[in-house]
């Protein structure tokens, strides 16, 4: 990492000296560091602090770039910025430059280096921001207008990477907030884009962790562009998957546990005991036979997933024709329900 961020950094200050004191591709190395060192390195190159501010739980620190305490460099009528926007224990660093001609420079110096952004040549899509991906950093490129001339942006994050000991539960797995940073920790061959079938005329793209394993997850993207931010996670179920529509077989059982003991496979007299509470499901006359309502929350909290229940032996009159379902009943009756899927939400946690 620390070669590509030095290489990265030398294919900039080639081209971009004249313009400025500090390429501006060296923030990739900042967001590589602490917030502290930053501000040290940014102190030592030109850079003032005219802005402290804190904004909820992040701390802002704006820096003016000042041509004049190095009289010895070339100058331009350019103005340079850098926000670090700190919070915890990561921070971004945000670049600002009127130089256009610098800003492509940045641009094909990123691309050089392996950042990519799949839909840049595409016309037919206007994004707020340009985001260049790369392992585990970003690089989110836009133009603004201020006071009528434009001003070119850099969003820079590199993003921390858990431990594996904090990978111990389905619910962890939020952590990775996109395609490549799926890729970057668990490697090309464990990661697949896919498409995902929710119904006939509902399709998103998906990526797939450990595609046809006890370990599948689903992950389905809030920004199918850049296919970040988790929308949901899916473990278990039915072949939904478009590369395994022509599957024969039964899924593999899957062996992610939630950290409140849920699993895919529990048969239902293990959730009723599990949540300490009865469990309202939905029969086989209503939309979503088998899933669990939120009212069925206990120790278990079925607002912030939706549980989809199965039956082995429910093809009787009575279950077919029932809209909503009572755990006590139907254990009582003989049926034999077990979790078919899990599906999680963490804008819901």
């Amino acid at each position: 990492m620390k070669k590509v961020l030095l290489s990265l950094i030398g294919a900039i200050f080639a081209t971009a000296a004249l313009a400025q004191e500090i390429p501006s591709a060296q923030l990739t190395q900042l967001v590589a560091s602490t917030m502290q060192k930053a501000e040290t390195f940014l102190a030592k190159n030109n850079y003032t602090l005219v802005l402290s501010e804190m904004s909820n739980d992040t701390l802002y620190k704006t820096y003016e770039f000042n041509p004049a305490k190095n009289k010895k460099s070339h100058r331009d009528s350019s103005t340079r910025t850098v926000v670090l926007a700190g919070r915890n224990d990561q921070f971004d660093a945000t670049y600002h430059t009127t130089s256009s001609a610098e800003y492509l420079r940045i641009i094909a110096a990123l691309k050089k280096e392996g950042f990519y952004c799949n839909y840049e040549k595409d016309k037919t899509v206007q994004p707020a921001s340009f985001v260049y991906q790369n392992r585990d950093r970003t690089a989110a490129l836009c133009i603004t207008q201020n006071e009528g001339h434009p001003c070119h942006s850099i969003r820079l994050h590199r993003q921390k990477m858990p431990a594996s000991e904090e990978l111990q539960a389905a619910d962890d797995l939020f952590k990775f907030a996109s395609h490549e940073y799926l890729v970057h920790y668990f490697g090309e061959k464990n990661v697949r884009k896919d498409l995902f079938y929710f119904a006939k005329n509902d399709v998103v793209n998906c990526s797939v962790l450990f595609m046809n394993t006890s370990r599948q997850v689903i992950f389905v993207w809030k920004d199918a562009l850049n296919q970040s931010e988790v929308d949901n996670l899916i473990f278990g179920g039915l072949n939904k998957l478009k590369s395994q529509a022509a599957a024969a077989t039964l899924p593999i059982q899957n062996q992610w546990k939630l950290k409140n003991g849920l699993r895919t496979g529990m048969h239902l007299i293990e959730l009723y005991q599990l949540n300490k509470k009865g469990i309202v499901f939905c029969g086989g006359d209503a939309p979503n036979p088998g899933l669990i309502l939120p009212e069925s929350t206990g120790t278990i909290d079925f607002v912030n997933a939706d549980v989809v229940l199965s039956c082995v032996n429910c093809t009787d009159e009575k279950f077919m024709s029932s809209q909503v379902m009572q755990s006590d009943m139907e254990l009582n009756g003989g049926r034999i329900f077990f979790v078919q899927s899990i599906v999680l939400y963490p804008s819901r946690l």
